[in-house]
């Protein structure tokens, strides 16, 4: 079940927000936990198992932990503790690693099996068969929904109580109701337990969070159902193209289409969970901050799926030595976190060169082509960083890197294909160009700069704003209602990450 479906929009949703307001505080907890299971297993049935797997073991985790007292304040430095603590606080730190080693081990080893095994064995099927053995991989397993979200939350806490950074939940129904709620439990954002422990446990809902969490998620469901779906069936009638047929104005105009259906439907996603979130009590952070304005690619990792790169960099770059431990070393950690960055996506080749790319652009702008780029004006800052991000997306979107190559040729050979059999007008439709406008205006901070208008205008004419929102959102949602009603099901492009 995803947000967009009408068996959520008007029978799911409304049934569990009904029920939440009637029930007493004590029960919200678990009827909100039931019915985040229900959602995950409507489309996944026995896989919820896996979920419940991983939240029976990292529970585990979390209050061996305890017991060993991670959780008592911040951890101290090794050089403290070798001054300070005796053999025995030695001993005891020493277990507390293992135990953390442990979960890190299962939740990984999880992932890979689930996720990554077919692709593996695909690669070294070659090999086994050279030594004689008669072997075939499986053609696909596909993993469970959301398992690459749910696995990286379940890492974060283990690592934050390890850490003193956050107490172990005592409650098993509580802390799988951090790793099940429905808002995020699909494709994020990724929550860090620390950020939801005091919701989870304590929160109240008034009017106004709940009207900001419609508002929200409306906002949210028409980026997805009018902008992004919109332009994904527009960019797959360039994609069928063959690569060797395809013109460059229409490769370049695909291109396009494709960046702004890869970003509304992600980022409509986030408004949504956010959105629904609001409507329960939970405050999550924000997942995007407009990474279409970025002036370089460093920013926009800035700005894009701001729970992912920041977990990368909070669990993985840091823990690495960041950038303290030279030149060198830091261009290492960078790489290896864009690599694991990139395979985060998905099992495929084509992932890994997603992910070496973006590393190779950010070493590139640390070693001095940032420097360069500061001496020129911003708009021609904000083409390159468009353009290096666009092409990236040429490969994002390939079913192999030999896919990817033949469909990044045409971005940069004038006269290629074949503009008789595919001309423009024939893919690019008036309807089309105008969701593109729309998406274009709305990928920049224009909102905002609405939000502070509505504020002044709101005091100076007694609400205009306020009308002028409410007939926007109304709408957004006759827009909605109608494609829903005539469109066919389209799921969210993260929908098995």
């Amino acid at each position: 079940m995803v947000f967009s479906q009408p068996t959520f929009l008007f029978l799911f949703l409304p049934i569990v927000l009904g029920l939440y307001a009637l029930a007493p505080r004590s029960a919200k907890n678990a009827l909100l936990l039931g019915a985040s299971l229900l959602f995950y297993s409507w489309g996944e049935e026995w896989l919820v198992l896996v979920m419940l797997a991983s939240i029976g073991v990292n529970y585990r985790f979390g209050r061996w932990l305890e017991r060993l007292g991670a959780a008592e304040g911040v951890a101290p430095s090794s050089r403290d503790r070798t001054s300070h603590a005796d053999k025995a606080e030695q001993a005891n730190l020493s277990r507390q690693r293992w135990v953390v080693a442990l979960a890190v081990a299962f939740n990984l080893a999880l992932l890979v099996a689930l996720k990554y095994a077919v692709w593996l064995l695909h690669v070294f099927a070659e090999p086994i068969r050279s030594l004689g053995f008669d072997f075939q991989p499986p053609d696909s397993m596909p993993p469970p929904i959301g398992i690459s979200f749910f696995t990286f939350q379940a890492i974060s806490y283990v690592v934050d109580v390890y850490r003193g950074q956050a107490q172990a939940q005592r409650r098993v129904l509580d802390f799988a109701l951090y790793i099940a709620l429905f808002p995020q439990l699909i494709a994020g954002p990724i929550v860090r337990y620390r950020d939801i422990a005091r919701q989870i446990q304590a929160r109240t809902t008034r009017f106004s969070d709940f009207a900001e969490g419609c508002r929200r998620f409306i906002f949210g469901l028409a980026k997805k159902v009018v902008i992004a779906d919109t332009m994904s069936a527009a960019a797959s009638k360039i994609f069928e193209i063959p690569g060797s047929e395809i013109t460059m104005p229409l490769a370049w105009v695909g291109l396009i289409f494709y960046g702004l259906h890869l970003y509304f439907d992600f980022s409509g996603y986030s408004d949504m969970a956010i959105g629904l979130g609001r409507m329960f009590g939970f405050r999550l952070l924000e997942n995007f901050n407009y990474p279409y304005i970025s002036s370089s690619v460093t920013e926009f990792w800035v700005r894009w799926h701001i729970s992912l790169s920041s977990w990368f960099r909070d669990y993985l770059y840091i823990p690495l030595g960041g950038n303290k431990k030279g030149a060198f070393r830091t261009y290492l950690n960078l790489m290896l976190v864009f690599v694991l960055c990139g395979l985060w996506h998905g099992a495929a080749g084509v992932f890994l060169v997603f992910g070496l790319y973006h590393g190779g652009f950010l070493i590139l702008e640390r070693v001095g082509l940032g420097r360069a780029l500061g001496r020129i004006p911003r708009p021609f800052r904000h083409v390159y960083a468009m353009v290096a991000v666009m092409l990236s997306f040429t490969v994002f979107r390939a079913t192999s890197l030999a896919d990817a190559a033949e469909r990044t040729m045409p971005l940069f050979l004038p006269g290629t294909g074949d503009s008789l059999r595919h001309p423009l007008a024939l893919y690019v439709e008036t309807k089309s160009l105008g969701i593109a406008a729309i998406g274009i205006l709305l990928s920049t901070p224009v909102y905002p700069l609405y939000l502070r208008w509505r504020g002044r205008a709101h005091v100076a004419a007694g609400g205009v704003g306020d009308l002028l929102e409410l007939t926007f959102l109304a709408a957004a949602v006759a827009a909605t209602w109608m494609l829903l009603s005539v469109n066919t099901f389209t799921p969210f492009l993260y929908f098995r990450f």
